[in-house]
């Protein structure tokens, strides 16, 4: 029992050291000195953005090419939530997940060969 719970806590530490440093830029002026501002990075959205619409066709064209019938669904399902979440929806099988994303890296593999 204490080796789960300590197995337990050491993933929470690691988990917590991975995740970013979030520190409040301040404005320049004197008066204002301790107050934050908040500055977004981009205001770009990814279904918005062309280049990133056109990255998602191509992976889901070529996995839907390269895959069988069986996987489809998953596929689907993971377009749905594409730029949105950086895993794959629960739905389906381990299984079939697992082949997904092998697929993914092949078919990745496939584009990066191709603007090379």
């Amino acid at each position: 029992m204490r080796s789960a719970i300590a197995a337990v806590i050491a993933r929470a530490q690691r988990k917590l050291a991975l995740l970013p440093i979030h520190e409040p830029l301040f404005m320049a002026d004197g008066a204002a000195v301790n107050k934050p501002i908040l500055l977004l990075a981009t205001n770009v959205y990814p279904e918005n953005s062309a280049s990133l619409q056109d990255l998602k066709r191509e992976i889901f064209v070529r996995l839907r090419r390269h895959a069988s019938p069986r996987l489809l669904p998953t596929i689907n399902e993971w377009e749905r939530t594409f730029f949105w979440t950086n895993q794959m929806p629960r739905q389906g099988s381990r299984s079939h997940r697992r082949q997904v994303r092998m697929l993914a890296m092949l078919v990745l593999k496939e584009i990066n060969e191709r603007l090379i």
